[in-house]
């Protein structure tokens, strides 16, 4: 398997072939909302550039995706200061969804696809901007998965987590 920091294993939603824009009918990860945004939503939001989704594919067929976009966060005042930044509303990316086929469930996909999100969102706040990664999980066992990876959850809604990333 190639290494997501030499290559990217995903491509963004307008590189994929006709036969894998077909298969996003067949795409199950377990969540009906994720399944939708798959099949529904990703080509508008992608069109708009309202968001960013980057795929894995393997023979013409989506088996994972998470999606990115700009957000503005308000952080706790405690983190704030333990991070040194000020207290107003901050620029960060939003990893928005992130989804794994249940035929590669367990199998470090999620993993994998997190890192290649974690680096894309470096790269991008080092060159507009950011002070951090978040996600609003979707329920507690998404929230366990992302803290294992060291995101922490927000001291008044555990669903909400922020990764502090690189500011040079």
């Amino acid at each position: 398997m190639t290494n997501p920091v030499q290559k990217a294993l995903t491509k963004p939603f307008d590189a994929l072939t006709a036969a894998e824009l077909e298969s996003r009918n067949i795409f199950d990860c377990g969540e009906l909302t994720l399944n939708e945004y798959l099949t529904n939503k990703m080509r508008n939001h992608h069109d708009k550039n309202i968001a960013k989704s980057y795929l894995y594919t393997e023979n013409d067929k989506i088996l994972g995706y998470y999606t990115l976009t700009p957000t503005v966060i308000e952080l706790n005042p405690d983190l704030a200061k333990k991070l040194k930044l000020p207290k107003h509303s901050l620029p960060a990316m939003l990893l928005a969804r992130l989804a794994i086929d249940k035929s590669c469930q367990g199998k470090g996909f999620g993993e994998l696809l997190l890192a290649e999100a974690v680096i894309k969102s470096a790269a991008a706040t080092k060159s507009v901007g950011g002070v951090g990664l978040v996600v609003d999980a979707l329920h507690q066992n998404a929230s366990n998965f992302y803290q294992k990876y060291g995101f922490a959850p927000s001291p008044t809604n555990p669903l909400w987590l922020f990764m502090p990333l690189p500011s040079s």
